[in-house]
């Protein structure tokens, strides 16, 4: 029945679950040290899971206590396998689960090792390594310091899905936030504009790999019962896309689309919602604040309402330049538009030689080569803005050209 404990955190494992119809929750209690000695446990959320899914397996493969706790959300029925007949049919299983595997750093079995691991088991250089890993090929990891990875990488966790299963459907609450590691994941939105559509087509809804098998009957009906009433698929992101921190920064948390998993493996990194909100969502807004500092002290948004300036932000990034690095050519396209955070720059002109005088001499150097003058136009100053004839082109298909080169000093 739903609010059923199948089993508990701590508890001694003895069968693996395969869920037949209903969902089940995981979730899991971790320790935080507050300081001064003291610590606290907080409950985590994992993720849900439904029908044609199994759990439990960890803790028999490992001979570990059960490292979540697993909680019926409605009327589920399950089939359940004993400890001794389920390692027992462990052929290959052994082997790809013994723990004196060890993989060499740095690569992806290793990750995937790590961060299977119970946090407090994951030592320093473990992590260490595991941030740099992301750092490399993972987008989203690269917004942040080396210290703010490692702190990222000590909270994160590790879910693997095999086959298509609903990850979350639009309207439930979130409760966390996913970056894509292997796979792909789809997202379908329902609107009240639009009816629903009818049952994928598996030809569409499946895609194969070279060594997946041919579909059965009743998996292609599973299949097409798994997009009843989820809408149409908008769009499919890909490994290092992130999605889920919508529903997590807005009041109400309710998830604005469903998201779907592909038919292979798919490995997600997992970021709770206090995790984020506390972590993620800290680190990235001290960002924004940093960026909104510099609109604000820029005169051409000073005015500019404060959610506009934030909107702004998140389209920002730094960039740094070494001295006398030049930014832009006269004739280079105008791509962006640049605000000067620190340090100055100067803007030079080349024109056609003239006559020169006492005045035009001393800001004049002449070009052998070509005959043409390089006239000094003057610095530009901090919080100033580079490219701001992008605003007055009507679409983005115009192009507008520099005029002059611009250098830093």
């Amino acid at each position: 029945n739903k609010d059923d404990v199948v089993f508990r955190q701590g508890e001694d494992g003895d069968k693996v679950y395969i869920i037949l119809t209903g969902s089940v929750d995981i979730n899991m209690k971790y320790t935080v040290d507050i300081g001064n000695g003291e610590s606290e446990v907080r409950d985590k959320f994992i993720r849900t899971m439904y029908d044609g899914e199994y759990f439990g397996e960890r803790a028999l493969n490992y001979d570990e206590p059960r490292s979540a706790t697993a909680i019926c959300t409605s009327i589920t029925h399950l089939l359940s396998i004993q400890k001794d007949i389920y390692l027992s049919v462990q052929v290959d299983g052994d082997q790809n689960t013994d723990k004196s595997i060890s993989y060499q750093p740095g690569t992806k079995e290793f990750v995937f090792q790590v961060l299977s691991k119970a946090r407090h088991q994951r030592s320093t250089d473990e992590i260490s390594i595991v941030a740099a890993y992301l750092d490399r090929r993972v987008p989203f990891f690269q917004k942040f310091t080396s210290e703010q990875r490692i702190e990222l990488c000590r909270v994160v966790d590790l879910v693997s899905i095999l086959g298509r299963t609903v990850l979350f459907k639009q309207g439930s609450i979130g409760q966390a936030f996913y970056v894509v590691l292997t796979g792909f994941v789809e997202i379908w939105v329902n609107s009240v504009d639009k009816p629903t559509a009818a049952p994928v087509d598996a030809t569409l809804s499946r895609q194969t790999s070279p060594h997946s098998h041919a579909p059965s009957p009743l998996h292609l009906k599973r299949q097409s019962h798994l997009f009843d009433g989820l809408g149409e698929r908008v769009n499919q992101l890909n490994p290092g896309d992130v999605f889920g921190e919508r529903a997590l920064e807005n009041g109400s948390s309710i998830r604005m689309g469903s998201v779907v998993t592909c038919d292979d493996i798919t490995d997600l990194i997992v970021i709770s919602k206090e995790d984020y909100i506390n972590l993620v969502s800290f680190m990235m807004h001290s960002d924004i604040m940093e960026k909104i500092v510099v609109l604000r002290k820029t005169p051409l948004f000073q005015n500019v309402e404060g959610v506009h300036l934030r909107s702004l932000a998140g389209y920002m990034f730094l960039r740094q330049f070494r001295l006398d690095q030049v930014i832009c050519k006269a004739g280079d396209k105008m791509n962006d538009i640049i605000i000067i955070a620190a340090g100055e720059l100067k803007a030079e002109m080349e024109v056609e030689p003239i006559i020169p005088s006492r005045a035009i001499k001393s800001s004049t150097l002449y070009l052998k080569d070509t005959g043409k003058q390089i006239v000094n136009l003057g610095r530009i100053a901090p919080f100033s803005v580079l490219g701001t004839d992008i605003m007055l082109l009507d679409s983005v298909l115009d192009e507008i050209f520099y005029k002059e080169n611009v250098i830093t000093t």
